[in-house]
């Protein structure tokens, strides 16, 4: 993936593009850093990053605080969490955790949750041990459908047996009935257009929304 994005990154020196925006980067920040140095306009959707390159990012803090602040209403002590990969969102999420929970609450972690099929074989492992999970936060709805499919498997119901949340607020868990957070990332990637587009070097945040459901 670093090859394949620096191979992009470099239509800017041939001039084969006006500019980029990066949804997610494989290279180092030095590397766009270089990059933005040498005056080309690059879009970075990442927060947090050196003064001078442009970003544009869904600010999740306050859903994921909302998450957890429900959670710990309604009576939860055992959560699991499952993400895609250690990111900057991760620590956002367990910055907002710790407001609420001790790591002692943690009872079942995976870092290489993908798809549905990954949820099916998180939920087996997860419903099949000592401490089943009463609350799961999960990095994404096609992953929280497949929990549920295989906790429903083995009898446990989501609304009555455990809450989940997972991300992007797909019609899967409307559908479904369980709980999301909107990333609002049609807004995001509206204003990195704009920002592209002015050649402006400016940092902005749309802020992400968490939707209760079946709690």
């Amino acid at each position: 993936m670093q090859r394949i994005e620096l191979e992009h990154l470099n239509k800017l020196k041939d001039k084969r593009v006006d500019g980029i925006i990066l949804t997610s980067r494989s290279n180092d920040v030095e590397v766009l850093q270089a990059f933005n140095d040498e005056g080309y306009r690059l879009i970075v959707c990442e927060r947090d990053l050196p003064q001078g390159i442009a970003s544009v990012f869904t600010k999740r803090y306050e859903a994921y605080r909302e998450m957890f602040k429900t959670f710990q209403r309604n009576g939860p002590e055992r959560i699991a969490i499952t993400v895609a990969r250690e990111s900057q969102s991760l620590k956002e999420l367990m910055r907002a955790f710790h407001e609420f929970y001790t790591t002692d609450n943690i009872v079942y972690y995976r870092s290489d949750a993908h798809h549905f099929d990954d949820g099916q074989a998180c939920a087996l492992e997860m419903f099949r041990s000592q401490q089943v999970p009463d609350a799961i936060y999960t990095h994404s709805d096609d992953h929280a459908a497949g929990i549920i499919t295989g906790a429903l498997s083995l009898g446990y119901h989501v609304g009555k047996d455990f809450m989940i949340v997972g991300e992007d607020n797909l019609t899967l868990s409307q559908v479904m009935e369980f709980s999301t957070i909107q990333l609002n990332l049609d807004k995001v990637g509206a204003i990195a257009v704009q920002t592209l587009l002015k050649g402006e070097s400016q940092s902005e945040g749309v802020e992400a929304e968490f939707i209760p459901r079946n709690i």
